[in-house]
Parts: structure tokens; C-alpha cells; sequence
């Protein structure tokens, strides 16, 4: 994800199925969970709410509390220069806001409606929200209205094949229901790997195929975009995300071989989070550095997400990946010592 927002030559391939990627891994890891009683299903849905919609909230609402801050030191410009020439300024100038606009945007941030730039990976938590909801809500059923697997799996295939019916007229139709429509079937194809073909596809054969399918799509620049639905075609986005997900999920198989490289992996994963909500503001600090190195004017800082300068998309990864982590390092280590200051373990 990160390494799709920058210039990297690779974001092409990564486009093809970095963002289906996750939707059919959750898909993949929620198929055999039950709820057997409407309790159990609450617990389930509030520890989604804690999980998806909180840091949502929390984050959009401190970028529109500091947005009038943001403004005056230049991570956004009402500056007309800033128009000038074509290096990160698509998404046009910054204005103030008012104590009225404050208000408004932090009341819709409640309902997952964003209007913060740094904030614009976000969105993949609405659609996770609500793909996550509207799945449990399904299992749901099962122990309402389905004594037996197999009835229920024909009942879940039928909505969910309706689900793909309407994912299409959205795509035909350029309507803005396409993508929660996609990423729930995305969703759905991660539950039918996870239940018929969870043995069959750690598979090298499968995993070389893969990759040499997604290469062509690449050759061929076969686009796939899940977050505006703009694709060069319906089916060859639901192949790219397939074969997406084989791909990196037979890459992980081997990396997991190598302690290292598996421990490295999986502590990123474990702040996942972390990176989506401050990659943004982390590739900050590397267009700054281009702006004192370059001498360029100050208000170029608000070139979003990156200010493209030949191979510094290598260095705008890095930044995005292990300023995040830094940050989540030293948050635990100050949550440790508050709560162990507070509980009486250190004395003053």
C-alpha cells in the first residue's frame, strides 16, 4: 500500500490487487466463525466498531482539529503558487476552516465520511466496516433460519452471487455502489478459498502462474482500481485480485521459512494501522528534506502524497513504512511508563 503511493516504477503490478488483497485475506480468516447466540454476535460487532470505525473517528477528527495548523505550516497551502507546474499539487489548494466547518466535519467523521487529505487511505475502513458487518450479519442467519452447512452455503452463495450482479450494474453504470459491492464479494472469495481450497493453493506451480498472469495484465496495462471502481474490465479485476492473493500468500509461505524475515514481517503487520493512518504525513518529512536540499519554496511541502523527484520514491517507502513504526514503538513505551508511573511501579 505504502509503496503504491509513491512514484515507484512497481505501482502498476501493486495496483493490480493491493487493495482486494485485504479484503479477501479477512474473507479468508472469518470463514469459520460462528455465532451461536445474538450476544455473542454484538461482542463480535462491537469489537468491530473498536476496531474499524474508533480509529477512524480519532484520526480524522485531530487532522480536522489541526487542519488550520496544517495550513499555516505548509502540509496544506492556500498558496496560488502552489498551482504552478504539475509535482503533487493535483489535489489543489487548502483553504481555512471555519469554527463552523470544524464543527460539521467532526460530526460527519462519526458517520465515516472524510474530508481530510492526510487521511485519504481511510476510506479502506468504511469499506472493511461495513463489509465486516454485513458478513457477520450472514453467519448470523445460519443458526436462525439453517439447521444444516449445506443449506446455508446455498443460501450465502445465492446473496452473494446478487452482490456480484450489483457490483456489475454499479461498474456499468460508474455508480459510487461498486465498490462496497466489490470488497463484499472480495470478501466472499476469501471465505470459498478458506473453505474448499485452503490445501490446494500454497502450491509453487500455482504461485509462478500467478505471477506470470500478473505480469501480463501489467504488459498489457490492464488497470484496477478498487477504490474509484475505475477497471479496465469487470472480470479481469476479479482475476487480478485472485491471482493477487495466490501470489502473495505463497510468498509469505516462504518467507516465513526465514526467522528473520518472517519476525521483520509480521511486526509490520501487527501495526498495520499505524502506517495506514501516518504514511501520509510521514512522506512529509522526506519532501522537506527535498525542499531544504533543493532549495525549493516552502509551500511545495504540501505535495501530496509525494513530490516525484527521480528515485526518492525508494526513500518516501521507507519513510512510510518505519516512521509509523518508530511512532508505535514510542507510543507503547510511553503507554508502559504512564501506567506503570501511575500504578506506582516507578518511583519518582
Amino acid at each position: 500500500m505504502v509503496l503504491g503511493h509513491t512514484t515507484s516504477p512497481f505501482v502498476n503490478f501493486i495496483y493490480l490487487f493491493h487493495v482486494a488483497l485485504f479484503f479477501i485475506i479477512s474473507g479468508y480468516l472469518f470463514a469459520d466463525r460462528t455465532y451461536l447466540s445474538l450476544s455473542s454476535l454484538f461482542k463480535h460487532l462491537l469489537n468491530i466498531a473498536k476496531r474499524l470505525w474508533l480509529p477512524f473517528v480519532i484520526f480524522v477528527s485531530a487532522l480536522i482539529l489541526l487542519h488550520n495548523c496544517f495550513v499555516d505550516i505548509n502540509f496544506l497551502t492556500n498558496n496560488e503558487l502552489f498551482l504552478q507546474g504539475s509535482n503533487g499539487n493535483s489535489w489543489g489548494l487548502k483553504n481555512y476552516y471555519s469554527l463552523e466547518q470544524v464543527f460539521s466535519k467532526l460530526l460527519k467523521a462519526f458517520s465515516f465520511s472524510n474530508s481530510e487529505q492526510l487521511a485519504g487511505a481511510l476510506w479502506f475502513l468504511k469499506a472493511l466496516f461495513l463489509v465486516s458487518v454485513f458478513s457477520a450479519l450472514i453467519r448470523y442467519t445460519k443458526n436462525l433460519l439453517f439447521k444444516s452447512d449445506n443449506k446455508f452455503y446455498v443460501y450465502e452463495a445465492i446473496v452473494y452471487s446478487v452482490i456480484l450482479l450489483l457490483a456489475y450494474w454499479g461498474y456499468i453504470n460508474q455508480s459510487s455502489c461498486c465498490r462496497i459491492f466489490s470488497t463484499l464479494f472480495l470478501f466472499y472469495i476469501g471465505i470459498l478459498i478458506s473453505r474448499y481450497f485452503k490445501n490446494l493453493i500454497l502450491n509453487m506451480r500455482l504461485f509462478l502462474f500467478s505471477f506470470i498472469m500478473l505480469l501480463i495484465f501489467c504488459y498489457f496495462n490492464v488497470k484496477v482500481d478498487v477504490g474509484t471502481s475505475e477497471h479496465s474490465s469487470f472480470l479481469l479485476f476479479l482475476l487480478a485480485s485472485i491471482f493477487g492473493f495466490i501470489f502473495v500468500l505463497n510468498l509469505s509461505f516462504l518467507f516465513s521459512k526465514r526467522e528473520f524475515v518472517k519476525n521483520i514481517f509480521s511486526y509490520i503487520g501487527q501495526n498495520t494501522l499505524v502506517i495506514l493512518c501516518f504514511h501520509f504525513i510521514a512522506f512529509k518529512f522526506v519532501t522537506l528534506f527535498q525542499i531544504y536540499y533543493y532549495d525549493l519554496p516552502m509551500y511545495r511541502l504540501a505535495s501530496f502524497p509525494t513530490y516525484d523527484n527521480g528515485y526518492y520514491w525508494i526513500v518516501y517507502f521507507m519513510a512510510g513504512v518505519v516512521i509509523p513504526l518508530l511512532l508505535s514503538a514510542f507510543w507503547y513505551k510511553l503507554k508502559f511508563y504512564l501506567i506503570s508511573f501511575f500504578s506506582g511501579k516507578i518511583k519518582t
